[in-house]
C-alpha cells in the first residue's frame, strides 16, 4: 500500500493512472482513501423489481445521472466513484462534500417526479469505515484518452454501502 497524495482534494486526480484493469495489482498500485473525504453512496430501492417491470432505463439513467450531478457539483475536483446499476459510489473531499451531497439530494427529488423510483442517499465519513477496521483503497485506471475511472478494494466500499 502507498502513501497517499499531501493534498486532499486533488488526492484522485494526482494518483498516478494505470493503463488498464487487468494490470491493477493490490497492493501495488492501491492508495488510501483520505481521511477526511467522505463515501457517498446512492441506491435505488426495489431496483430488482423496478427492472423486472421493465423500467431498466430508468433504474440506470437515475444511477449514471448520480454521477453526472456530483460531478456538476465538484467541477475543479477530480472525484472517485463506482457505477452500479442501481446507484452511484462516489468519494469526495471535505471541500465539495456538502455541495455533492446536495446535488445528491436533487437526484433524489428528481428521481422520485421523472421516474417514479426511490432514490437511498447517504455519506459515512472515510475515518468512520478506517475506525470500523475496513481498508479503503483505490487505484486510478485510465483507459484510453483523459479518461480515469476508479478501482476500490479493501471491503471499505461495501461497508459504506452496508451502513447506508
Amino acid at each position: 500500500m502507498n502513501a497517499a497524495p499531501k493534498i486532499s482534494g486533488n488526492f484522485f486526480e494526482n494518483l498516478p493512472a494505470i493503463s488498464g484493469f487487468a494490470k491493477a495489482r493490490i497492493p501495488r498500485d492501491f492508495y488510501p482513501l483520505p481521511s477526511t473525504w467522505s463515501v457517498l453512496c446512492t441506491d435505488v430501492e426495489a431496483s430488482t423489481k423496478a427492472v423486472s417491470d421493465g423500467r431498466y432505463r430508468g433504474v440506470t439513467m437515475v444511477g449514471a445521472a448520480c454521477i453526472i450531478a456530483a460531478q456538476n457539483a465538484a467541477p475543479n475536483v477530480q472525484l472517485a466513484y463506482a457505477f452500479g446499476g442501481d446507484g452511484a459510489t462516489i468519494c469526495a473531499p471535505p471541500e465539495v462534500r456538502d455541495a455533492v451531497i446536495n446535488a445528491l439530494l436533487g437526484m433524489k427529488l428528481l428521481a422520485l417526479s421523472e421516474h417514479q423510483l426511490s432514490l437511498r442517499v447517504g455519506a459515512v465519513p472515510a475515518a468512520d469505515i478506517l475506525a470500523a477496521g475496513k481498508d479503503l483503497l483505490v487505484a486510478k485506471v485510465r483507459s484510453g484518452g483523459k479518461i480515469s475511472q476508479a478501482l476500490f478494494a479493501g471491503g471499505g466500499l461495501s461497508y459504506a454501502e452496508n451502513l447506508i
